[in-house]
């Protein structure tokens, strides 16, 4: 019921972003009149005809770059439990990626270490505690991205003069933050028995049954940590994310000069950071919306006024993105010899035991 209730959230989100995409949106903020306008299909069609597509070769190698930073770095976080090969890490991300597209609630998340459990004949648990502390990863990598954009990134200089001095003390915040968050990991491993006891007294004031929850879901991410314990692979680990963010900006820059978009390399940063702020958003499959307007408001902040150009790179982006993840993983849906039903079921699993 709890699923279903999700689902639909989700779907109401993207209908409401979508609509706003779409259609826009007009309103007064502080006694002032904000408007965020709609799409112009014929504006858009003639953005999306004349616009250079040459640039889609340079964005599909770092997009398939991106992928192959990811199972290179999960072959890390695997290692303290079993030793796997590149290439079946690869598949398995490709596949999680997939049903993350196509599936609701992100099952895509849970498809991956129950399909590498299966694969390698290794505890479910422990791979899904891999992929807790690569979601760790990934929002402390993004954390020290969003600190240093609004710390050093130069606005344009009618939002500067707005808020940009608010902008400067939340980046500051943020990189303290992070700081802080990386202590705690540290401090987590090793000092587990006296910080989990803090842990547990905390989460008493909640309900027995989400306590309990909370509490597991701290132990799968203390079993997961057991890269921290081999400063090597905890270096590389880290290199590697901070690699797979530096990509992934790069190829959301590669991109805007097909739509006539003269922006800074800075800018693909920013354009990350938000997006990932965006499709944090419960929503729909895919980020149906919530991709589309994310990427439009990166967009608006770096003052790029010609709204045809800005919605046509943030469809296309959202298109090639849904192309490639869904037909790479398709492809290595039918090489592992596995069905829709099989990846449903998978990330239906309510219990990852071994």
């Amino acid at each position: 019921m709890k699923k279903k209730a999700f689902f639909w959230v989700g779907i109401l989100v993207s209908f409401l972003f979508l609509y706003l995409f779409l259609f826009g949106l007009n309103f007064n903020f502080q006694g002032k009149k904000v408007a965020y306008p709609g799409v112009d299909f014929g504006e858009v069609g003639k953005a999306m005809g004349s616009a250079n597509y040459f640039y889609i070769l340079p964005y599909y190698i770092l997009y398939m770059l991106v992928f192959a930073i990811r199972a290179a770095r999960w072959r890390y976080f695997m290692e303290p439990i079993k030793k796997i090969s590149f290439s079946s890490l690869l598949s398995v991300t490709f596949i999680g990626f997939m049903g993350n597209c196509i599936f609701p609630a992100r099952a895509g998340e849970v498809v991956r270490p129950v399909l590498i459990g299966m694969k390698e004949k290794v505890s479910k648990s422990a791979s899904f505690a891999t992929i807790v502390v690569e979601r760790v990863f990934d929002m402390v990598t993004l954390l020290l991205f969003s600190g240093l954009i609004l710390i050093f990134f130069h606005f344009p200089s009618d939002f500067e003069a707005g808020i940009g001095k608010s902008l400067r003390a939340a980046g500051i915040g943020i990189a303290v933050m992070t700081l802080l968050l990386i202590i705690f990991l540290i401090l987590l491993k090793e000092k587990t028995g006296q910080v989990l006891r803090i842990i547990k007294k905390i989460f008493s004031v909640f309900p027995e049954a989400l306590g309990n929850r909370l509490i597991k879901f701290v132990e799968s991410f203390i079993d997961g940590l057991g890269i921290l314990s081999n400063f090597k692979n905890l270096t590389v680990a880290a290199l590697l994310s901070i690699s797979l963010w530096i990509v992934l900006a790069m190829s959301t820059y590669v991109m805007l000069p097909a739509f006539g978009i003269k922006l800074p390399l800075s800018s693909g940063f920013l354009i990350i950071v938000i997006n990932a702020l965006g499709v944090a958003i419960p929503s729909s499959p895919g980020f149906i919306g919530v991709y589309q307007v994310s990427i439009e408001i990166a967009l608006k902040i770096m003052n790029v006024t010609d709204i045809s150009n800005s919605k046509s790179y943030a469809i296309t982006l959202w298109a090639l993105n849904m192309i490639f993840t869904i037909a790479i993983g398709m492809f290595f849906l039918w090489k592992e010899n596995l069905t829709f039903k099989d990846i449903r079921e998978s990330g239906k699993e309510p219990e990852l035991k071994s």
